[in-house]
């Protein structure tokens, strides 16, 4: 990752800290006797921020299989195998669930992988019921696709994806095997990162994943599972999603997916946390919103890619600088990484390194309004003036030209 001082590389704003932190260890070196330490008691419990709209969450993961693609890595797999969750809002019920963060596999390949202490933290638990019933509006819900970030996964921005839901929006998010640090399928085996850095050939591998996604949505709309095993769906999700009102939004890496696929005719508008702007040859103009959400120190002159989206787009615009702020503010590792600080045995200076100085608890909070200022504006045709003038309630966001 490119520390504060250091000059930033081409990839730090594709990566930053997924690759350099997360894709190796996450913050620290591997500390003697570090992954064998006898396990407390009761495990640390690690906590997600709470979503702040009225609709309580649920959570349906998909195993998706494209047979028109071999998998990226292993050629003898002559297919695509990812892994979706499709998060709405719910009327949960006795006996459902709230999903984990990350599977039991998957969750110990990621504190092997980032050399964090062994059974003594509690994987993180979200707020998304597993298989809850969609609560019924008259209207279908808007519908939101993300991308993770270069080594990241598709539960890393929970926190954003939560409120969104919470607030009346369907968010599909996806996961990109051999890019995705750790991805666990159903049947218990984990797909760790291995795909060659080369930008352009993972932009189009997620650019394909996401496409694909898209369509195999009007399948769950017509109340039919997608998936490889099939199944049923959750009661109510049926019809609740909004095909005409579709945004691709990505953190990093994701966030130069969604820049690509604002060409795409089902979608609407797009956003990029704090992600430079590489992969194949960009589209030559669109007149679709597009939203750019960075962290401190990343502009056109440190990343000309940034320039370069702005002078092509011709519809409604904006970009957000969250003072302060790191790479990883983006993400759940915002919330999480003060709570590893201290059993991880994080200096302070590795943790303003991954997600700035900002408060944390005042990142998350405008990260989410932001966001959904943008996705209101653009998908529901409410604008609440915060992507217009600087607000009071939101000191950290700053309104920039690029």
């Amino acid at each position: 990752m490119a520390m504060p001082g250091n000059p930033l590389s081409r990839r730090s704003f594709l990566a930053a800290a997924a690759t350099a932190a997360l894709a190796a260890p996450l913050l620290a070196p591997t500390r003697a006797g570090a992954t064998t330490a006898p396990a407390p008691a009761r495990r640390i419990p690690l906590l997600l921020p709470t979503p702040t709209g009225r609709f309580p969450v649920g959570v349906l993961p998909l195993h998706l299989r494209d047979l028109s693609r071999p998998d990226p890595v292993i050629p003898e797999i002559t297919f695509r195998d990812f892994m979706v969750s499709v998060w709405y809002p719910a009327n949960p019920g006795p006996g459902q669930p709230r999903a984990d963060w990350l599977l039991p596999a998957a969750w110990r390949t990621f504190q092997e992988r980032n050399v964090l202490p062994l059974d003594v933290l509690a994987v993180p638990r979200t707020h998304g019921r597993i298989g809850a019933r969609v609560r019924h509006v008259a209207t279908p819900y808007p519908v939101v696709i993300f991308s993770p970030g270069f080594g990241l996964d598709r539960d890393s921005a929970t926190v954003l994806v939560e409120d969104l839901v919470s607030h009346g929006y369907v968010v599909v998010t996806v996961d990109h095997p051999h890019d995705a640090g750790e991805v666990q399928f159903p049947d218990g085996h984990v797909v760790v990162a291995g795909l060659p850095d080369d930008d352009v050939r993972a932009v189009g591998l997620r650019m394909a994943d996401v496409l694909f996604t898209l369509d195999r949505l009007p399948t769950v709309n017509a109340g039919r599972n997608p998936s490889v095993a099939g199944g049923p769906l959750p009661a109510g999700l049926a019809g609740a999603l909004d095909l005409r009102r579709v945004a691709v939004i990505g953190h990093s890496l994701g966030g130069a997916t969604a820049a690509h696929l604002l060409n795409d005719p089902r979608v609407r508008a797009g956003a990029n946390l704090d992600g430079g702007i590489f992969g194949p040859p960009l589209w030559e103009a669109s007149h679709k919103p597009f939203l750019f959400f960075l962290g401190q120190g990343h502009d056109t002159t440190l990343d000309p890619t940034l320039h370069e989206l702005w002078t092509r787009l011709h519809g409604f615009r904006a970009a957000v600088n969250l003072r302060d702020s790191g790479h990883l503010s983006f993400t759940d590792f915002q919330a999480l990484i003060p709570q590893l600080a201290g059993p991880a045995g994080f200096t302070p200076e590795q943790v303003a390194g991954f997600i700035g100085t900002i408060n944390p608890a005042a990142s998350v909070r405008t990260a989410r309004a932001y966001l959904r200022s943008f996705l209101d504006l653009t998908l529901r045709h409410h604008d609440d003036g915060l992507l217009h003038r600087p607000s009071p309630r939101f000191p950290d966001a700053r309104l920039v030209t690029l």
